[in-house]
């Protein structure tokens, strides 16, 4: 193992298998780093005395605890979205600091998170959320590997319960007309056939300003989102910032609810706190998810239909746009999706009739 000294970085070594290794005194104790090319072990290297001239604790010295606090701060912060931060911070107090938090970074082993995952599920924590306890602890624990803290991820020895795929409960063409019927002249017709029609997600259909909807075009823009903590935030994802065109009745549908949310506006008069919210209270402030699916369920009722659950209208609106033979890339598209695999895989269960549709389309063409 040939050894090659810069100025102030210790010592960066090469192995005979090609990884790179930098090695440096930080406290009476010799640290090491690994890295793939001499570039990425230097760059490491650099970071952990940088955190040495922090003051930082030795890696020895360093619980989970003070790990989660100081990679939620330096390194989820600034390139998550604010929502993001604010689960994984919620995770990390609630969930992993009160069992874990006062364990050694350097003692901890994959049975501790093993016993976590079963002691959180055992106290009736959706397989869900403990996953993305995991989450978290995998993404700080590989921080912690990046930079020398430890020398494996004991995450990924470590197995959370599996997360089992919620059925997915669509309403056929009759059903989706009699709920709209339900909701005609009601102030929630148009977020129940925007829904439908849009195929958008509660969030998405939440956060829509009237700015984002051209009635002239026929259009809505996705540019926004409400979580489910009141917050405004933009789509996760660049496929989900998107342009949705819509039916002829759906934009009569939004112009009839614009002409009654004006209505709605002057009787209220002071008392209106509007920020131009296509969906909004009487007072014009965001509509909570609560609200809006109890709105919903009601709906339903009335329609004399089963309970399904919001999310399901989006996933009527990918099952009847399919079945109405629009290819696979444009509901992909509409949808939001980042990629028509996720589209296929999601709806795997409409396209084996559309296939048997187009056999005998061609057959008839050809016979």
């Amino acid at each position: 193992m040939a050894a090659r000294r810069g100025n102030g970085e210790g010592t960066i070594s090469q192995y005979a298998d090609g990884r790179w290794c930098g090695r440096v005194m930080i406290a009476g104790k010799r640290r090491a780093v690994y890295g793939k090319t001499r570039a990425e072990a230097q760059r490491q290297l650099r970071e952990l005395l940088s955190r040495s001239d922090q003051g930082i604790l030795p890696a020895h010295q360093v619980t989970l605890a003070a790990h989660l606090d100081r990679w939620l701060e330096d390194v989820a912060r600034p390139s998550v979205r604010p929502a993001t931060y604010r689960s994984y911070e919620l995770l990390s107090r609630l969930h992993i600091k009160p069992a874990l938090g006062k364990v050694k970074l350097s003692q901890l082993q994959p049975a501790h998170l093993q016993g976590l995952y079963a002691s959180l599920s055992a106290s009736g924590l959706s397989a869900s959320t403990v996953n993305r306890v995991h989450a978290v602890i995998r993404r700080s624990l590989r921080h912690a590997l990046d930079t020398g803290l430890v020398a494996r991820n004991v995450s990924q020895a470590a197995h959370p319960p599996s997360v089992r795929r919620e059925e997915m409960h669509v309403l056929d063409r009759e059903q989706a007309r009699a709920l709209l019927a339900a909701a005609k002249g009601t102030r929630w017709e148009a977020l129940l056939t925007l829904a439908i029609t849009g195929g958008m997600r509660q969030g998405e259909l939440l956060g829509l300003k009237w700015g984002d909807v051209d009635l002239e075009a026929g259009t809505v823009r996705v540019v926004r989102q409400l979580g489910t903590d009141g917050i405004f935030s933009e789509p996760k994802t660049h496929q989900s910032r998107r342009t949705i065109d819509l039916p002829p009745s759906t934009v009569t549908v939004l112009r009839e609810h614009k002409a009654r949310q004006l209505q709605e506006r002057v009787m209220q008069g002071p008392a209106w706190e509007g920020q131009e919210l296509v969906f909004c209270t009487l007072r014009g402030r965001p509509l909570g998810y609560r609200n809006a699916t109890r709105a919903f369920k009601a709906t339903l009722g009335r329609a004399g239909l089963p309970e399904i659950r919001f999310h399901d209208l989006r996933h009527t609106a990918a099952t009847l746009m399919l079945l109405a033979e629009t290819p696979l890339h444009v509901v992909s598209r509409r949808l939001g999706h980042a990629s028509i695999t996720l589209t296929a895989n999601t709806y795997a269960h409409v396209l084996p009739t559309m296939g048997r549709d187009a056999a005998a389309r061609l057959e008839a063409l050809l016979g």
